[in-house]
């Protein structure tokens, strides 16, 4: 595994780049030390100024596409989050057994409600800022 650091850069005209730097690094813990002395290095031959930093974990799991698998083909559900606010859930390639005949999204469907969950408050994952998914409101296919 490794990890890549896509670091936003800003000038002091408040122009940003974004550069991007690569460790061979097994753990994150590490990765963020050896890119924080790249950093401090780079801080020493150069003016520019750092607006973040993420990271990206490089793996590569082994998962096929389904037959059928289209992209073009998606779904948006309708979430409330834990501070009231509605959020655009996005489901790539949808099944179409998760669709009702006028294409809205089954959103009791175990599928859905399982996915949903690892988002729910207190859980895994968050969305949108941080926030946690209360609810599903409604789901269509996209357009």
């Amino acid at each position: 595994m490794a990890f890549q650091a896509r670091i936003t850069l800003i000038d002091d005209y408040g122009r940003t780049m974004v550069h991007k730097v690569e460790t061979v690094d097994a753990t994150l813990v590490l990765a963020t030390t050896h890119i924080g002395a790249y950093l401090t290095k780079l801080a020493a031959a150069s003016d520019i100024g750092v607006a973040k930093c993420d990271y990206l974990s490089i793996d590569y799991p082994v998962a096929a596409p389904q037959a059928g698998a289209n992209r073009d083909v998606g779904a948006t559900l309708k979430a409330t989050l834990d501070n009231g606010r509605h959020y655009p859930f996005k489901i790539p390639c949808i099944k179409p057994t998760l669709l009702n005949a006028d294409g809205t999204v089954k959103i009791d469907d175990v599928a859905i409600t399982d996915l949903i969950a690892l988002f729910a408050t207190g859980v895994y994952l968050r969305v949108s800022e941080g926030n946690w998914i209360t609810g599903v409101l409604s789901g269509h296919l996209d357009k």
